[in-house]
């Protein structure tokens, strides 16, 4: 929710419209037909932002972006705007699961089942952060390896074999981690000491004091 909330707060509301059998009304229109009982509620932002919700507790909501229908059980929602940014809970025909991506990380949780996401497998929920020549990961709850295509992250660039570096809550400095490489692909599983992971390059191409 980190990201989505700047795109929110202190933004001022353009429209509010309601679901009523498949059709958007207005508040007045919704009030008059008693749409607004079922909660389903679609806002748009002066920023172009734009989150459909489903306050109901008896049916679900299918709501369509470009080729991928959301359905959103009761309690669930989707959020996005025309720059990159996708925030939901809901289901894409694989069950309902948490997902937020921006450009400062990719979140995504399972809720325990194995799936992949672009760049990314796992089965439990982690964050991911790419920046230059490093991918950070800290995940939380995941039972199986975690993998990470880096081609899909740096697809224009000749990788050499990486390191994987597992950072504990009680020291700085962080240790050598064991990890699979094959391919583009580095994959590992989570140690309960770790509090995060980073994907880096060899010792021998870092700068010195980098």
């Amino acid at each position: 929710m980190q990201e989505l909330q700047k795109h929110y707060l202190r933004v001022p509301v353009a429209t509010i419209e309601y679901n009523h059998n498949g059709q958007l009304l207005n508040t007045n229109d919704a009030l008059l037909s008693g749409a607004y009982t079922h909660g389903q509620i679609k806002i748009t932002y002066e920023n172009a932002l734009e989150i459909h919700v489903n306050l109901g507790w008896e049916t679900s909501w299918e709501v369509a972006k470009d080729e991928t229908t959301y359905t959103l059980p009761p309690g669930s929602f989707c959020a996005w705007n025309d720059k990159g940014l996708l925030v939901y809970s809901a289901d894409t025909g694989i069950g309902r699961i948490d997902y937020a991506a921006c450009e400062e990380y990719l979140f995504v949780d399972t809720r325990g089942h194995k799936l992949q996401f672009g760049p990314v497998t796992l089965d439990g929920s982690a964050v991911f952060k790419e920046r230059k020549w490093e991918i950070d990961v800290v995940p939380f709850s995941c039972e199986s390896d975690i993998e990470v295509n880096v081609g899909q992250y740096w697809p224009d660039r000749k990788l050499p074999r990486l390191r994987l570096l597992a950072f504990k809550g009680d020291t700085d400095e962080p240790e050598i981690f064991r990890a699979e490489m094959e391919g583009d692909k580095v994959s590992f599983k989570p140690d309960d000491d770790a509090v995060m992971y980073r994907i880096t390059l060899p010792e021998w191409m870092v700068e010195p004091g980098q």
